[in-house]
């Protein structure tokens, strides 16, 4: 898997210790051409309905402060105009999609670090400076969204950064032989700005005329809730609590009570506190993590509520129709998704079917994020468009393993008895030298487990079942034009 925890027993005589070990795969870093100016940093996007004179004045006031950006619009007006211009994008949706689902398609065409969305009656002006937005987000990497209230206007505009991934927790922290003082060594998560007790906290020692313990943390405060006027605590509220006491017992009482409150917001961060009794100190992590809203979806009845088709097309229509009888001989009510990058697109129409035209030879990943932008189910089938179904084709086993096993993110099938996977090897670099992202064909890390016929690799053939909201925070890269007949996801 991607991502796990073991937990290890260390013990000698009557003495046993706990540590965990993080198993984690190393991240391929998502990397942007940091550009020499605005231009290469920023991609304005946009989504339009019926507002034609006004996209044009946004379109115009651009251009007047900015000639050279690029914009990218999302169109699912009932009958779409055409509109053209210099580093201009036109996505034609179906009719009446929604604002989410535009904005949804308009960031999946992003290739610049950042992106400024801006409604389409918007009118840029002379205090409208993309470049202040940029400065922000480059000082405090941790920020995600920077918005700014557009005076009489009850819209928006705000610039996005992709989120950075993993947490501050880089550094060893090495368990003291024969510790009197117990303390949580993992797992122990809090809200940002929100006060939570530190579980676990305990004093076990002979007896003593006064016990006496401290905490500090680095950026959070510590303190005891309920604290009596007989208790002897310093530092209520401070990075800095001191407690004593002539009872041992008196002291697990106050340590079960120990509070922390990090005084800054930050949505993914940690803290390190410092617990120290005489000549004995031992130091604990404590995630500072926002509680992140789950994604979800309606699980449905049956397969065509649990999955849509995604596929991307270029000229190649009587293939596409081909595959789309094959499809609805098997499942007649399943969306099908269709992402065309064609110089002359033809109309393709039918029940369930949803066909969104790009602006020419955008190429493949670039369609499959399209495509990907739009699902509206837990799940999507991935086929090129010169596939077609068979009898034995059967979407249902991709969705068993994918519920019995909820760690993977794409299931690849064989196309025509052939499987196609590889596994990669990343060796991390430094700045001069960079990464180092080898692929080896045929290669697996091991067998899924139940699954005798299945087994854990990094890239698959160009048919798979991905898991909508894991596929969607990692994406393709639209760069790779038209290269598209191995699908991976690496994050």
């Amino acid at each position: 898997m991607e991502k796990d925890q073991a937990i290890f027993n260390f013990s000698f005589e009557e003495y046993e210790a706990i540590f965990s070990i993080e198993i984690k795969r190393p991240s391929v870093p998502v990397l942007y051409d940091p550009g020499e100016d605005i231009n290469s940093q920023v991609t304005i996007a946009t989504k339009t309905f019926l507002r034609y004179d006004e996209l044009n004045i946004l379109i115009k006031s651009i251009r007047q402060f900015y000639p050279e950006i690029k914009i990218i619009i999302a169109d699912d007006s009932l009958e779409p105009q055409n509109v053209t211009g210099y580093k201009l994008e036109q996505y034609i949706m179906p009719p009446t999609q929604g604002w989410f689902a535009g904005r949804n398609l308009a960031v999946s065409q992003v290739t610049t670090k950042y992106f400024l969305w801006v409604d389409d009656d918007y009118i840029f002006s002379n205090s409208t400076r993309i470049e202040k937005f940029v400065e922000i987000m480059e000082k405090v990497p941790e920020l995600d969204v920077v918005s700014k209230e557009t005076g009489e206007h009850t819209s928006h505009h705000v610039i996005f950064v992709k989120p950075k991934m993993g947490a501050n927790l880089d550094k060893f922290i090495i368990a003291p032989a024969n510790s009197p003082l117990q303390y949580p060594i993992t797992g122990f998560t809090v809200s940002p700005l929100k006060k939570s007790v530190i579980p676990g906290l305990a004093l076990q020692t002979q007896k003593r005329e006064v016990y006496k313990v401290s905490l500090s943390a680095k950026t959070g405060v510590l303190s005891v809730d309920s604290v009596t006027a007989g208790d002897q605590v310093d530092g209520q509220g401070q990075s800095n609590l001191t407690i004593s006491s002539s009872s041992l017992t008196h002291v697990n009482d106050l340590l079960s009570r120990v509070t922390y409150y990090s005084t800054i917001y930050h949505i993914k961060t940690s803290d390190f506190v410092h617990f120290i009794f005489e000549d004995h100190e031992v130091v604990f992590p404590i995630l500072i993590r926002r509680q992140t809203v789950p994604s979800l979806y309606d699980p449905g009845t049956d397969v065509n509520s649990q999955v849509t088709v995604l596929t991307k097309t270029f000229l190649r229509y009587k293939e596409l129709n081909v595959l789309i009888q094959s499809i609805r001989m098997y499942y007649p009510d399943i969306m099908i998704i269709i992402a065309d990058d064609s110089m002359k697109p033809e109309p393709v129409t039918g029940k369930n079917i949803e066909h969104y035209i790009m602006p020419p030879t955008r190429g493949w990943f670039a369609g499959r994020n399209l495509a990907v932008s739009q699902v509206t189910t837990k799940y999507f089938l991935w086929v090129d468009d010169d596939f077609q179904f068979l009898k034995g084709t059967r979407i249902e086993s991709f969705v068993e393993i994918m519920e019995a096993v909820p760690e993977l993110d794409i299931l690849g099938g064989d196309v025509s008895g052939n499987q196609y996977y590889f596994t990669f090897e990343y060796e991390e670099g430094d700045e001069e030298e960079g990464g180092c992202l080898t692929r080896i064909k045929k290669g697996f890390h091991q067998q899924l487990p139940n699954f005798p016929n299945c087994f854990l690799v990094d890239g698959v053939v160009n048919y798979f079942l991905g898991r909508t909201d894991a596929v969607r925070r990692v994406g393709f890269d639209p760069y790779l034009k038209r290269v598209g007949h191995s699908g991976k996801l690496s994050d």
